[in-house]
């Protein structure tokens, strides 16, 4: 699935369902859609409006509708009802569930709506009515859920054992090395492709580029699995060990990384531990051995708006 031409909001409310008439004129009869209205309500149960991981909640969000507050006989005449997403940041309208009801009775409707993408959602019931010229939407007022990006913390403890074998090559070929992690559609990270620069000159200076392939976030449909975004991106420092030892360097994020930040993205350097050195100062010449650590900066989680 090519994501970079297709249209997110492409969505279609004709699904197979029995009475076919029905979801024609539904269709049909979309402009005389009324305006929001109190007497419909959407909850949303799970998770809190604060947001919650993708990968703790698996994207699922548990919404409550109900229209016990229409009169009685719309209420018999109510015919289908459907739970609809906007995305706040693109615009982006997505039907999430709809059921086609029997003849009345029924005021209230719970449901676990899956998204398969982080986001900032708002979150509406509708119920669709037969009239008398033809079939008609109320809508509820919005509730609104956050499905929250991993955090850098998270790639670092699922990928820490890649870390430590890139940072246990930087130190013996003076290269460094890096790599992005991203988040797919089934709610799982990977690591994509490593790479790695020439060795460090007597400065113990590097430099190459991460390369970033992601989907477009706006275009990707939520309901659809089909898309990578990148959540981190981390890179390791070499070693001074050639280096003379008039030469001295802080470890930590250097000035050409903070000069070159993803605009949205986490970052990880896996260097050496300012802790374990005389005034925090790494010297030309140093045994290679020394504790390293990972330090975090750029933010901590991508953000979805």
């Amino acid at each position: 699935m090519d994501l970079f031409s297709r249209s997110a909001c492409s969505f279609s409310f004709m699904r197979k369902m029995d009475e076919e008439v029905l979801n024609k004129q539904v269709n049909d009869s979309a402009t005389r859609a009324v305006p929001i209205t109190s007497e419909l309500r959407c909850e949303i149960t799970t998770p809190a409006v604060s947001g919650a991981s993708i990968l703790s909640s698996n994207g699922k969000v548990g919404v409550r509708g109900t229209w016990n507050l229409i009169d009685r006989a719309e209420a018999e005449n109510v015919k289908k009802i459907e739970f609809h997403a906007i995305d706040l940041k693109s615009g982006m309208e997505y039907l999430m569930y709809e059921s086609q009801l029997g003849v009345g009775g029924k005021r209230s409707d719970s449901r676990v709506l899956e998204f398969r993408r982080p986001g900032s959602f708002g979150i509406q019931l509708a119920v669709v009515l037969s009239g008398r010229y033809g079939y008609y939407r109320k809508y509820s007022p919005y509730a609104y859920a956050n499905i929250l990006f991993p955090t850098s913390l998270d790639a670092m403890s699922q990928f820490k054992s890649m870390m430590d074998r890139c940072w246990g090559e930087t130190k013996i070929t003076t290269k460094e090395y890096g790599f992005y992690v991203y988040l797919n559609g089934n709610s799982n990270m990977t690591i994509g492709e490593i790479y790695e620069s020439e060795p460090t000159n007597a400065q113990g200076e590097a430099s190459f580029n991460i390369e970033r392939n992601e989907s477009i976030f706006y275009r990707c449909d939520p309901r659809s699995p089909s898309f990578t975004f990148a959540v981190a991106q981390f890179h390791t420092h070499p070693p001074l060990t050639h280096a003379s030892p008039s030469y001295w360097r802080m470890p930590g994020p250097s000035g050409i990384d903070m000069g070159n930040l993803p605009d949205d993205i986490p970052c990880l350097v896996y260097d050496y531990d300012r802790n374990e050195l005389e005034d925090g100062k790494l010297y030309g010449g140093h045994k290679p051995n020394i504790p390293g650590t990972i330090y975090t900066y750029n933010g901590t989680r991508r953000p979805i708006n």
